[in-house]
C-alpha cells in the first residue's frame, strides 16, 4: 500500500526571510522533473520578510529548489526531503540568520502544521 509521501508532490509556494541586520541578495532556482521552471532574484533588506515567489511552476515534481545567498552560500532542498505530515502540499523557506548564514525550514500541509528545517550551512 502506498502512502501518500511516495507520490510526487506539489510545491505550493517558496519565500525568503532576511533576519539579519544587513541588506541580501537571494537567487532563486527552482526544477521541476529535472527541467528549470523559474529562475528569479530577490533583494531584501535589513530584517525584512517573509517575501512571497509567485510560482511559474504547475502539477507535481519531483521538484528542487535552490537559493543562492550573495552569489556566494547555497542551500538546495528537494521537496521529497521534507517528510513530516502526510499530504502532497509543501512550502519551502530561505532564512538568512542573524549570523548572516542561509538555512531553510519546510511546510507540508497535514492538515495541521508540522514543519521541519536544516542546521544553518556555512
Amino acid at each position: 500500500m502506498n502512502s501518500s509521501a511516495d507520490r510526487p508532490r506539489y510545491l505550493e509556494a517558496v519565500s525568503f526571510r532576511n533576519d539579519d541586520d544587513t541588506g541580501h541578495e537571494f537567487g532563486l532556482t527552482v526544477e521541476q522533473s529535472g527541467k528549470v521552471v523559474q529562475e528569479t532574484t530577490i533583494e531584501l533588506d535589513r530584517s525584512q520578510g517573509p517575501v512571497r515567489v509567485d510560482c511559474e511552476w504547475s502539477s507535481r515534481g519531483p521538484f528542487v529548489v535552490t537559493c543562492t545567498l550573495d552569489g556566494d552560500q547555497t542551500e538546495t532542498v528537494q521537496v521529497a526531503e521534507i517528510e513530516e505530515g502526510s499530504r502532497e502540499y509543501a512550502d519551502v523557506t530561505f532564512i538568512v540568520t542573524t549570523f548572516g548564514e542561509i538555512s531553510w525550514s519546510g511546510v507540508l500541509d497535514d492538515g495541521g502544521v508540522r514543519s521541519c528545517s536544516s542546521t544553518p550551512s556555512g
